[in-house]
């Protein structure tokens, strides 16, 4: 596989360089990680601030065409990237344990109160008997 930079346009708002790259000589489309590892070596940037947003190539053709961003620093990807969904996934379980663990202290606090003996409350058919007379 040959890669070549084809448009490099600085975005400093985000903090971030946007990159088009042309891949020649494939046989398949590359994986993410492929093209991940070759604009590394292209660009001597920390692999890790590179995110590849797509991967293009045409029926039957032998090559296909990349973007990518190239982030400054960790604090600009993990502000403008979006969240990965098993992230998302992590996220919930860990918010479902916390209202586990709530439910589990209320209930311990329950049984540490006495028990207060339940007010007997009138059948409706006694109260009806009542209104009656």
């Amino acid at each position: 596989m040959e890669f070549k930079i084809e448009k490099q346009e600085n975005k400093p708002l985000v903090e971030r360089d946007e990159i088009i790259v042309k891949i020649t000589k494939i046989d398949a489309t590359p994986s993410n990680a492929q093209v991940q590892e070759a604009i590394a070596k292209l660009t001597k940037k920390n692999k890790d601030l590179i995110v590849i947003k797509k991967i293009h190539q045409k029926f039957g053709m032998n090559e296909c065409v990349a973007l990518a961003y190239i982030y400054t620093n960790q604090e600009a990807l993990k502000k403008f990237e979006p969240k990965k969904k098993k992230s998302k996934k992590e996220e919930k379980k860990e918010a479902i344990k916390t209202e586990e663990k709530a439910k589990e202290e209320k209930a311990e606090k329950k049984e540490e109160k006495p028990a207060e003996k339940p007010k007997p409350e009138a059948k409706p058919e006694e109260k009806n008997k009542e209104k009656k007379e």
